[in-house]
């Protein structure tokens, strides 16, 4: 009962300092820098967003099928597709309808680890993260 009551207590605090609106407006301020920014608005520039997508808590809004397999790297994987089917999409086009996405995933036979994803949309054309690379970082706290 502890954890609730803690889990509780941090989300009233969360919603009563205004961290979620301060989280829209960073995101809000980051989707300026959004290549092809005068063709079209959003904010989902986010190398998670299709792994939201795979989420069990949307399986009823998603159809998943396995399309096929492919190697990454010498890892064998399946290649699993996640089309979004219901209407209050994740993604709307500008002019405010529903825009279903589309997200083929690279899963490794054996792990079930997500290799690569690549996210598409029925009215938008190109790709998203089509070159990621992974990039290590350090940092030391000077008193």
């Amino acid at each position: 009962m502890l954890r609730c009551a803690t889990a509780t207590n941090v989300c009233q605090r969360l919603l009563s300092s205004g961290a979620i609106g301060q989280a829209a407006r960073i995101a809000e301020q980051n989707a300026r820098f959004n290549l092809g920014e005068g063709l079209i608005t959003r904010n989902i520039n986010v190398p998670t967003f299709a792994l939201e997508m795979m989420h069990p808590r949307f399986r009823d809004r998603v159809k998943v099928r396995r399309t096929g397999a492919d190697v990454l790297d010498g890892r064998p994987g399946w290649l699993i597709e996640f089309r979004e089917q219901d209407r209050l999409t994740f993604v709307h086009t500008p002019e405010g309808r529903d825009q279903p996405s589309r997200v083929v995933a690279l899963a490794d036979i054996q792990t079930g680890e997500v290799l690569r994803t690549v996210l598409t949309w029925e009215q938008v054309k190109g790709s998203t993260y089509a070159n990621f690379r992974q990039f290590e970082t350090s940092a030391r706290i000077i008193p």
